[in-house]
């Protein structure tokens, strides 16, 4: 058990990422897939009331509700804004439950040599405010930096710094702000090198989703899910390995930490 958690060059990141992917298909697979379909549904079901409210079409009356121009434009664009908002919500808590219930995977994986689908959502599930917040703050801040040109290098100069805010919550518990300042630690004297790896990792995960949206209609769904978990996967190994740097990091220490 008690085998060292890094150091590793590029060239090991990439095949152990492979490696746990293969190994745990299945339920990286289940994890990223099942929340996304429901979510697919439940965008398709919130927004079927605006077929009811959209009266007007080229002026002809198509709604059996239909009580005025004006009322109809204004429920119409009240009922946009607000199951729009809805549906932003629901994305971000869905996409913090993924990535953290995948952090878990490759993490139990790691540990145990197989993963579980319920227990991933679990752990995730009690990190997920954290996991919210961290998400949000990082993404609004990255967000703000980049929407000035001269502010994009900060953007990814902190994107890069923060990049291991989830695995800090999820794995070593951490809080919204403990997560940053854990992150940061890790990346300190490693930024380029982070910043390099995580860029040819980003490229593999692009050409991958790139050659899948040439199948039809469903294309973009399966690049999603196949990417994805191998994005998380490789992200996660990368923060064994700095850990590893900063004075040791073994597979016993990971059980303890995830409790398994």
């Amino acid at each position: 058990m008690n085998r060292e958690l890094g150091p590793r060059t590029l060239g090991d990141i990439i095949s152990e990422t492979f490696n746990l992917y293969g190994k745990g298909l299945w339920t990286f697979v289940a994890i990223v897939i099942i929340p996304e379909v429901i979510l697919f549904v439940f965008s398709a079901i919130i927004f079927i009331p605006l077929i009811f409210v959209s009266g007007i079409d080229d002026g002809i009356v198509t709604s059996p509700f239909f009580f005025g121009w004006e009322y109809e434009l204004g429920v119409g664009i009240g009922l946009v804004i607000f199951l729009g908002l809805l549906l932003f919500i629901i994305s971000i808590i869905v996409s913090a439950l993924i990535q953290g219930a995948l952090i878990h995977a490759v993490s139990e994986q790691t540990v145990r040599q197989t993963s579980n689908f319920g227990q991933s959502y679990g752990a995730a599930w009690r990190r997920i405010g954290n996991l919210i917040g961290a998400y949000l703050l990082v993404g609004i801040a990255v967000v703000l930096m980049a929407v000035l040109i001269i502010g994009i290098p900060f953007a990814i100069y902190f994107g890069v710094r923060w990049c291991f805010i989830l695995q800090a919550i999820l794995i070593e518990g951490a809080g919204i702000t403990e997560s940053l300042s854990r992150s940061s630690n890790l990346v300190e004297a490693n930024w380029w090198r982070v910043f390099g790896i995580m860029l040819v990792i980003g490229l593999i995960v692009w050409a991958i989703t790139f050659a899948l949206s040439f199948i039809p209609v469903i294309g973009a769904i399966i690049g999603a899910v196949v990417a994805t978990p191998i994005m998380a996967a490789a992200q996660t190994l990368l923060y064994y390995d700095l850990r590893h740097r900063k004075g040791g990091y073994t597979v016993e220490t990971l059980a303890t930490e995830l409790g398994v």
